[in-house]
């Protein structure tokens, strides 16, 4: 039984090594986005959001609504001086920076306590020497990979740390868990 207890965390650590090895996600955008940018995609999201919203009331109009509403929107973008890809850019941009801000946080969390599951690897009686040299380099990857992947938005973050919590508010509002969305100056 002590034995699984020991392995818990091992194991947690060579998942989350496979995952982030696999699906790392690059980021969009090479140049940083601006405040304007991030607060011009915002009102834009919310207005395409209510164009969605007007689409899926009225569903029965169309053959398509997830068509219909797409060639709305993207009509919407152009109309509104965006380009549609560099929407959907500055959008991906956004949630992979929020995302990278996120991880930090979860990292520096998870690194006060990396010391004492590495202590735990290495008293393991029944792992070889090689077996915890190799478990332990494997922690200490899992950590330089996913700062990697922070540190490949940190160029967003001055443009969209300020609106980490509007723009939560904002995808609560789109989920229809709250009546309104933020207000964006």
């Amino acid at each position: 039984m002590r034995m699984g207890v020991q392995f818990k965390n091992v194991g947690i650590w060579v998942a989350l090594f496979i995952l982030l090895t696999t699906s790392i996600n690059a980021q969009h955008t090479v140049r940083p986005l601006s405040i304007s940018e991030v607060e011009s995609w915002m009102k834009t999201r919310i207005e395409t959001h209510k164009l969605e919203r007007e689409y899926r009331a009225n569903a029965e109009k169309y053959d398509s609504v997830v068509d219909a509403y797409f060639k709305a929107r993207d009509e919407y973008l152009v109309n509104n001086g965006w380009d549609v890809q560099e929407f959907k850019d500055i959008e991906s941009a956004i949630y992979d920076t929020i995302g990278g801000i996120d991880e930090q946080e979860s990292i520096d969390e998870e690194k006060k306590e990396l010391q004492s599951e590495v202590d735990a690897v290495n008293k393991n009686e029944y792992l070889t020497a090689e077996q915890k040299k190799e478990i332990v380099a494997g922690m200490y990857k899992v950590f330089e990979i996913r700062q990697e992947t922070v540190d490949a938005t940190k160029h967003n973050w001055q443009a969209v740390k300020p609106y980490r919590e509007k723009i939560q508010i904002l995808n609560d509002w789109m989920a229809g868990n709250i009546p309104d969305p933020p207000t964006i100056e």
